[in-house]
């Protein structure tokens, strides 16, 4: 076996090693209060930056486990001060506050996702990100909505609709970023309705197991051009996180 090879190897290695982990967390979430939850959308270099700031409101240290994933579903290597990584542990002080900031001083735009394994409800996890074009400077806030109960990466059920705006008109673009949570490749179908409630059109996307996918919608339906309206998701596991662009002002939405 070459070295390609052997990298190759190391990589399915450390997936199945992950995936074995996540089955048995699984399992025993009711047991351990295991919760975890997507953040669909990671953006460093090219003049983004993200940060995910992580609070603890308890009197007692917490633990949180971070890990990255590419479009394909592949463990992301991304780089902390210099050095890769595809997942980050943190222990969080009592009432204390820690940040997660990929490099983004890079040239080129890397996209991903990341899942998000906790203990206890005690932490308050949020999104921040930044854009820098053409002098200007831009940042918006993703909150990530904490679980009442144990879950595995907040399954969306298949017979379930999540529905988000979009908005194509006065100059705006609309484009979304969506996680595949679950080990399957996964069919997300979008309806998208105009006020009046007419169907303006459809977009069919496969995204493989634990992959990610990022677009603008008129990208995908060029019909929606001067519209505004409503997105229809349906897919399971599937997460979204929405973007409204004025030019180089932008904000997030959530579902």
């Amino acid at each position: 076996m070459g070295f390609t090879g052997k990298v190759q190897f190391l990589k399915v290695l450390r997936m199945l090693k992950f995936y074995a982990l996540l089955s048995l967390v699984c399992a025993a979430a009711s047991a351990a209060q295991q919760y975890q939850v997507a953040f669909p959308q990671i953006a460093y270099g090219g003049g983004w930056e993200t940060k995910i700031i992580i609070a603890n409101i308890s009197s007692t240290p917490q633990q949180i486990t971070l890990d990255y994933f590419d479009a394909n579903g592949n463990p992301l290597s991304i780089p902390f001060g210099g050095t890769p990584a595809s997942q980050t542990k943190l222990t969080i002080p009592p009432n204390g506050q820690q940040e997660v900031v990929p490099d983004y001083q890079g040239d080129t735009t890397t996209v991903g996702w990341a899942g998000l394994t906790y203990n206890e409800q005690s932490l308050r996890i949020q999104g921040v990100f930044l854009w820098q074009n053409q002098g200007n400077s831009t940042q918006a806030v993703a909150p990530i909505v904490s679980l009442s109960t144990p879950a595995c990466l907040i399954p969306l059920p298949a017979n379930a609709l999540i529905t988000m705006p979009y908005d194509q008109t006065a100059g705006g673009l609309s484009a979304y970023a969506f996680a595949n949570t679950i080990f399957a490749p996964v069919t997300m179908t979008l309806k998208f309705y105009d006020q009046l409630g007419n169907l303006i059109g459809t977009d069919i996307e496969q995204i493989p197991s634990l992959g990610h996918a990022q677009f603008a919608v008129t990208d995908k339906v060029p019909a929606l051009a001067n519209t505004k309206g409503t997105m229809q998701i349906n897919g399971a596991g599937i997460v979204p996180l929405g973007f409204k662009f004025y030019g180089s002002i932008f904000t997030t939405w959530l579902p």
